[in-house]
């Protein structure tokens, strides 16, 4: 399992230009996926950490996990539509903004060709969707930094979010707006971005 620094809005990759080739690297394939119809992310960069290294092995093989923390997506649906008031909401490219530990960034890189006719190393220096500990380290990153002053916002964090997509709800208004302050504090603290939040 890779480790997390934090949570921080940071530049998400690094142009290598020297690269020590004694130390033990892994570069990730990765596509983009265009989706025009998308109102927070149109252009989709997918990552294949499940592609098979020189020695047969994946970055996804090799990882570990960590515990399960979100439920299963039936679980989590089933919960939200037992709620007499719901809120739903998305935390735009959370995995993006949790910074991973200087010393496991070298098992992020990728290859790219731009403008210049030169094949390019970059590192990527946060939490990568598509590998298999990102969600994980994504949702411990923030539950846990504020555990103790927002624990009904970190409680929703762990059991009513589903990737990003936040599901929860109450049987009363009064619960349901401590949910939304806590979750907003937490979002605007981390420089996170939450978009699309709605309710009936």
């Amino acid at each position: 399992m890779m480790n997390y620094a934090g949570i921080q809005r940071p530049r998400t990759y690094v142009w290598l230009e020297d690269i020590n080739w004694n130390h033990q690297y892994f570069f990730i394939p990765h596509h983009c996926v265009l989706r025009p119809q998308s109102s927070s992310t149109k252009l989709l960069v997918v990552f294949d950490a499940s592609a098979k290294s020189s020695n047969g092995q994946s970055l996804t093989d090799i990882l570990m996990t960590g515990p399960t923390i979100q439920q299963d997506l039936v679980t989590t649906i089933y919960s939200f539509r037992l709620h007499k008031y719901v809120l739903s909401g998305d935390i735009s490219k959370m995995y993006r903004q949790c910074m991973l530990d200087e010393r496991d960034r070298r098992y992020q890189l990728i290859l790219w060709k731009g403008d210049s006719k030169e094949l390019q190393i970059y590192q990527l220096k946060t939490v990568t969707y598509g590998l298999s500990d990102a969600p994980f380290l994504a949702i411990r990153s923030l539950a846990d930094a504020f555990a103790s002053e927002f624990s009904i916002g970190a409680s929703v964090l762990k059991s009513d979010l589903y990737v990003d997509d936040v599901l929860t709800g109450a049987d009363d208004l009064v619960q349901l707006d401590i949910k939304r302050r806590q979750l907003t504090e937490m979002i605007e603290r981390t420089s996170l971005l939450g978009s699309k939040f709605h309710s009936n």
